[in-house]
């Protein structure tokens, strides 16, 4: 097990308007990840096991792709133009609830001094936002 799980884009390809939704769960050691791309029409879904796992946070994000060849590095962030996040909770032993029942707060995409993607607002029931690009 890694602290990474890498999926293929050729196979799970990801396109300009897909309707994405994802989910993490954790059961003792097992971590259960799924993505579902219902406009392309394909599911990955891994479970990841580790004998201390954190469970301190949980992420929304829009990332910059890391590019991999002989070396790596970190791709220009397309621009999307803006991403909504919708339908967004979160749970804690058992109990679920909007993302502001968490400690949230918005992060940035900066490289440098430039910004390239801006949180929005979350919305009045903490469980959506809007990212808009701003810079590659």
């Amino acid at each position: 097990s890694s602290d990474l799980v890498w999926i293929s884009p050729t196979s799970y390809p990801v396109l300009a308007g897909d309707s994405v939704s994802s989910s993490v769960s954790v059961s003792g050691g097992v971590w259960a990840l799924q993505i579902v791309n219902s406009t392309e029409g394909w599911t990955f879904s891994i479970n990841e096991t580790t004998t201390a796992p954190a469970q301190v946070s949980a992420e929304v994000v829009v990332e910059t792709p890391e590019v991999c060849s002989s070396t790596c590095s970190i791709a220009a962030l397309a621009d999307f133009h803006s991403v909504a996040f919708t339908n967004i909770s979160v749970s804690t032993n058992g109990v679920t609830g909007a993302i502001t029942a968490s400690n949230y707060f918005g992060v940035e995409i900066n490289r440098g001094s430039s910004t390239l993607a801006m949180p929005g607002y979350l919305n009045p029931a903490g469980t959506a936002f809007v990212d808009t690009w701003e810079n590659s």
